[in-house]
């Protein structure tokens, strides 16, 4: 089981710091008393990190499946001419993935790029944007509620969900390192030596995430992708 200050005291050895953060009780960074110049840093840096290593890829470990609730219809709204819906955004979600729907098999919405033509005729109805609607964050998309199941990436704070793939926490204590460096007045050679270890152990992370998924084909159940194309 790996704690934020151990993944703190991680990081900062591989920078060189010798001396390193005390963990008290379960190990976070709020249980913390001591102060000085490490301890502000790596609380400034370590849910920013964290929660960007989260957003960049769709992990199996942070991935959840949610019916989002409706927060307005659109009944005189402006936006209503475009969207049909606004749902609440989920308050544990960092980065949004699909609508669960037979155009996916699994995988659709994870950075694959739209390509327009092979989906001619398609249904559309399943894109959605995220503004801003009477303060809070909505997502706006003609998605009806019996179909406003969504897949995103949560945000997952507690790193015993993270220990299932090693190179991801690797993976964050270099982006932590990179982060902390300039802080610390350890030189640019070392941030930079930092960011690719990340980049180098980032890759290996993916990899072992993806070695667990065999998604279904899109148009798995002859849904409107293959109807675009023209299947029977």
């Amino acid at each position: 089981m790996t704690t934020e200050v151990q993944l703190c005291n991680l990081a900062l050895s591989q920078l060189g710091v010798t001396e390193q953060i005390a963990s008290v009780g379960t190990g976070t960074l709020a249980e913390v008393t001591a102060t000085g110049l490490k301890v502000d840093l790596c609380n400034q840096w370590y849910a920013y990190s964290r929660d960007e290593f989260l957003k960049a890829y769709p992990w199996r470990f942070a991935r959840k499946f949610a019916t989002l609730a409706l927060a307005d219809d659109g009944t005189g709204e402006i936006w209503r001419f475009e969207w049909a819906n606004a749902y609440t955004y989920p308050t544990d979600c960092l980065q949004l993935r699909r609508f669960v729907n037979d155009l996916g098999g699994g995988s659709w919405g994870y950075g694959e790029p739209y390509n327009a033509s092979e989906f001619a005729g398609a249904d559309l109805s399943w894109r959605y944007v995220v503004r801003v609607h009477d303060g809070d964050k909505v997502i706006l998309t003609d998605v009806s509620e019996v179909d406003a199941d969504m897949e995103y990436t949560e945000k997952v704070t507690d790193l015993d969900r993270w220990d299932g793939n090693p190179s991801a926490v690797t993976s964050l204590m270099w982006l932590l390192g990179h982060r902390l460096a300039p802080g610390l007045s350890l030189g640019r050679d070392l941030s930079i030596h930092c960011w690719q270890m990340y980049q180098q152990e980032v890759r290996a992370a993916r990899a072992l995430d993806g070695n667990e998924d065999n998604p279904h084909p899109a148009g798995r159940d002859g849904g409107s992708y293959i109807a675009a194309r023209g299947s029977d």
